[in-house]
């Protein structure tokens, strides 16, 4: 989920967010690291708080792979780890869920980028 990046550009802590969500600072914190599988209604309240629709808390494929492939680029030099090394990496640097549905669409191309994989 895109929680994180959204808070952040409104300039939210975690502790406004909650108490514009109605929830606690550590059940945002848990949901942005992909340790909790908060229930709809909380993602309603969520979205609501940060002024988007509830579809736009999750990433797109397309916007999934911008993102692996920045952090790639500044965080790695350009050497690109192995889809494990980097899905372990994203959780704890940057809040992207190792759960994430789009972890299994993507792969290392022959270009040693990350892409979407073919059929999917």
């Amino acid at each position: 989920m895109k929680i994180t990046l959204l808070r952040k550009k409104m300039n939210l802590t975690q502790a406004a967010l909650a108490q514009a969500s109605e929830t606690t600072q550590q059940q945002i914190a848990l949901i942005e690291r992909g340790h909790s599988d908060p229930r709809l209604s909380t993602l309603y309240k969520i979205a609501a708080a940060l002024s988007v629709e509830i579809g736009e808390l999750f990433f797109t494929i397309e916007e999934f792979l911008e993102v692996l492939n920045r952090i790639i680029r500044n965080d790695f030099g350009g050497k690109t780890p192995s889809l494990r090394e980097l899905n372990i990496y994203c959780g704890e640097n940057h809040n992207i869920s190792p759960y994430d549905p789009n972890w299994s669409k993507i792969e290392i191309n022959r270009s040693n980028k990350i892409t979407q994989k073919k059929g999917e």
